[in-house]
């Protein structure tokens, strides 16, 4: 057995405080500066920009970090663990209810009826801006952030930093302000998956319906919360539904979580996987929020809100 000094020292700290928000600080540089080139190079090829972008901001960083973090971290590329799928089946229901009530609230306060995937991916064929709003962002965005990100912070500051930590740079890499709380909360259940499941495949699948449901729903409902009265109707609808969901995702959680408490492999689901067993609880959310480097990234997602 190894004493506390020497795990310590084979498991530094610095490896969340340094590399783990250096993977989400690339993707949002590289993004937040695909924002400044030319517009005739998306005009020439709308389609190939966004997958040279998405490849370039998230799947080279993941591929990189991985490669150099493959017999330091467990990144989770596994199936996911048994009795978990009444929790997966209740977080898709979740993020499906809670994004759609996120648009319909800022359609119905802004006015407008026309959903950002019909601008966003405007210039396409059908099935590649399917292809651009669902699968691909669900591969990717979860192949970064649940599949790099978060256990590179769960294996020095343990579960609940890494859900925190990973959703906030999931929310940044949006660069939406208008969006960031939607995107947030998305990354909390994301994360919360990925820890009770051990699995990325899962939280990709989930992020997939999501995605899914938003391209073919958000057009009706944005068509819906435009108008007064049956937008009122409809974000009551939509809040009674997600909290609805939010019940049920909380019990299935709770359900896994005691019945592996309770089982022989209950030492999987310990403290000390929730916290990092050689640092204290408020230290280890120190060490997180006092980062130079997850800073940096707040600073540059700011000053891109501002500018644009």
């Amino acid at each position: 057995m190894l004493r506390n000094d020497e795990i310590s020292s084979q498991n530094p700290i610095s490896l969340s405080e340094n590399k783990a928000p250096l993977i989400g600080l690339c993707a949002i540089v590289i993004l937040a500066a695909s924002k400044f080139l030319p517009s005739e190079l998306a005009q020439k090829n709308v389609f190939l920009f966004i997958v040279a972008v998405s490849f370039a901001a998230f799947a080279l960083p993941a591929a990189v970090f991985a490669v150099a973090l493959r017999k330091k971290v467990d990144l989770l590329f596994s199936a996911p663990k048994k009795g978990t799928f009444r929790l997966c089946f209740s977080a898709a229901f979740m993020l499906v209810f809670s994004a759609l009530l996120s648009r319909c609230i800022i359609c119905y306060i802004n006015g407008s009826s026309h959903a950002p995937a019909g601008t966003l991916l405007s210039g396409m064929g059908y099935f590649e801006a399917l292809f651009c709003y669902t699968l691909l962002p669900a591969v990717l965005e979860e192949l970064i952030f649940r599949g790099v990100v978060f256990p590179v912070y769960e294996k020095s500051c343990g579960g609940l930093c890494a859900i925190l930590a990973s959703a906030l740079f999931f929310a940044m890499s949006h660069l939406s302000g208008e969006d960031f709380f939607l995107y947030f909360i998305s990354g909390l259940i994301l994360g919360a998956v990925v820890y009770i499941t051990r699995s990325v495949f899962a939280c990709m699948a989930l992020h997939l319906v999501n995605n899914f449901a938003s391209f073919y729903l958000e057009n009706s409902v944005f068509r819906i919360a435009a108008e007064s009265k049956s937008g009122i109707l409809a974000i009551f609808l939509l809040t009674a539904l997600t909290l609805i969901c939010l019940f049920w995702f909380l019990t299935a959680l709770e359900t896994v979580c005691r019945k592996r408490y309770l089982s022989a492999s209950h030492e999987e689901f310990s403290a000390k996987r929730l916290f990092h067993g050689n640092i204290s609880h408020s230290s280890a959310f120190l060490k997180v929020l006092l980062s130079p480097v997850l800073w940096c990234a707040v600073v540059i997602f700011s000053i891109y809100l501002i500018i644009l």
